[in-house]
């Protein structure tokens, strides 16, 4: 029997969906779309508002810059081109090796990357290479000659080496050019490709244990010839804006240090040498060269801003693939209101701007430094611990701020340490012995003694029983450790942070 056979003939049927016609009915849907567009019409006031705030804000932030004699956009930074002909970078070698796949370098004495490979020698902690190591390394190789029986360790290892002869010859016949300037596209901001920096830091690592083994096969001819080719070498990355590219530069050049401190160590340098390296050494200004790094970086983070906000940049590429929520952060960003862009771009600048003036204040004559004021860096991190959509970018540059900073005082030092045990050398080879103060070298050894680039005061200094001498700056904690070098987590070098920055020799 049918179910409809129990309802009373006259009672009407129920409706089976009350609730949904209720909820969607035309009352209920106008009032939805009013709230809607109230909710849109809201997001954009407040995208409008904050869109004109920031743009006020940077429109402000730029003319006060500007007022200064600042230069903010990036086309103020890129080297003008050279004429190939006479530009050292146009060499083949390194063009055709520049534009092949990352990674592939003509000239490496690494066969398998840098792990367990002999070492290089550290001149911080008064290591020397280990050229016995190299030699049982290259003979254990297939792609470097050999001979049967082995030799000494230098000639082995100068043997192995002999692989590179028409690179390096092309090279330092190359350098002889009047320009050095790589062709980077740096309008693409930090998308621009940098590929000759891995290549200029593997031909250095060659050249520097060329030179080593040179030093030590008695040859400081050719090792002096090396080593003016990392000079070279170095001096192409000087123009580039960026700081990557200053980082490698300091690289490069520490690899010029571990020979020059073997040869003093080993007696090998004449008085010409020295006065010929102590030529290239002085010429290193590391603490002017990092206020134009500073200034190109905030010059790329403007170009980047803009790039970003005409929707041509990608925002992968910018953020740091550290962030515990980089999904989060692109959105954050992606669907982020112009303005609130400019205002990360007022504050990056006005915290560029602050370490700039930091910088200059520090810095006079090539060898006058005056203490650097670090709290400003210290102020900039607790304005900028809490992450907001306000200076999610700016937050990023800190710790290259920072970095900048640190390994500019520590690789100004080393070369102001190497160019003083030069001096140093020069003044014995000349009078028997080394002066019992470093002001005995001024001016006839040295136009002026470089002072310590963290304190400011004179570096330290005191002859040894072994009639040598002990050559240090205070270090990062501006400690005076009375000449000690605190080892790093590894053992394999000094710390940074910790202990002196110290020039001596072996047995001192």
């Amino acid at each position: 029997m049918s179910n409809n056979t129990l309802l009373p003939q006259n009672e009407p049927r129920p409706n089976a969906f009350p609730t949904f016609r209720r909820i969607f009915s035309w009352r209920v849907l106008r009032g939805i779309l009013f709230v809607f567009l109230c909710l849109v019409t809201l997001l954009a006031l407040v995208w409008a508002e904050e869109s004109w705030r920031g743009a006020r804000a940077w429109d402000k932030c730029r003319r006060a810059l500007e007022a200064k004699g600042e230069k903010l956009d990036l086309a103020a930074f890129i080297p003008p081109p050279v004429p190939p002909e006479q530009n050292f970078t146009a060499t083949p070698l390194l063009t055709n090796t520049v534009a092949r796949i990352e990674g592939t370098n003509p000239v490496s004495i690494f066969l398998n990357g840098t792990k367990n490979t002999p070492s290089l020698g550290n001149w911080q902690i008064a290591l020397p290479a280990d050229l016995s190591g190299w030699q049982a390394y290259f003979r254990k190789g297939t792609n470097y000659p050999v001979r049967s029986q082995p030799q000494s360790p230098a000639a082995d290892v100068l043997l192995a080496l002999g692989k590179y002869d028409a690179e390096l010859k092309e090279l330092k016949a190359a350098s002889q050019r009047p320009y050095a300037q790589f062709v980077v596209p740096w309008e693409r901001s930090y998308m621009a490709p940098l590929t000759h920096l891995s290549v200029l830091k593997s031909i250095a690592q060659t050249a520097r244990l060329r030179a080593l083994a040179e030093l030590d096969a008695g040859q400081p001819d050719r090792a002096l010839d090396d080593l003016k080719l990392c000079f070279c070498l170095a001096d192409t990355l000087k123009g580039e804006p960026e700081l990557i590219a200053y980082l490698v530069r300091m690289a490069v050049l520490q690899s010029a240090l571990q020979p020059i401190w073997e040869g003093l160590d080993q007696g090998r340098w004449t008085e010409a040498h020295l006065a010929s390296l102590q030529k290239e050494l002085a010429a290193v200004d590391f603490m002017t060269d990092q206020i134009r790094v500073v200034r190109g970086e905030r010059a790329f983070a403007n170009q980047c801003i803009a790039l970003l906000i005409s929707g041509h940049f990608k925002i992968t590429q910018l953020l740091d693939s550290s962030d515990p929520d980089p999904y989060l952060s692109r959105r954050v960003v992606l669907f982020t209101p112009r303005g609130l862009l400019r205002q990360n771009q007022v504050k990056i600048n006005l915290m560029a701007q602050d370490m700039i003036d930091t910088m200059q204040a520090a810095v006079g004559a090539r060898g006058v430094y005056r203490p650097i004021d670090l709290s400003r860096f210290a102020e900039w991190e607790q304005r900028l611990a809490r992450t907001t959509p306000y200076n999610i970018l700016a937050k990023t540059l800190i710790p290259a701020y920072a970095k900048v900073v640190h390994r500019t005082q520590q690789a100004q030092t080393g070369i102001d340490l190497a160019l003083v045990a030069c001096a140093l050398e020069r003044y014995r080879l000349a009078r028997g012995e080394y002066p019992a103060r470093l002001e005995a070298l001024a001016p006839a050894y040295l136009e002026r003694v470089p002072q310590d680039v963290v304190t400011g005061g004179p570096l330290n200094y005191r002859k040894t029983p072994g009639g040598r001498f002990v050559l240090y700056s205070v270090g990062e904690n501006r400690v005076d450790d009375g000449g000690e070098v605190h080892l790093n987590k590894n053992k394999t070098g000094a710390d940074r942070g910790a202990g002196d920055w110290v020039w001596r020799y072996r047995g001192d």
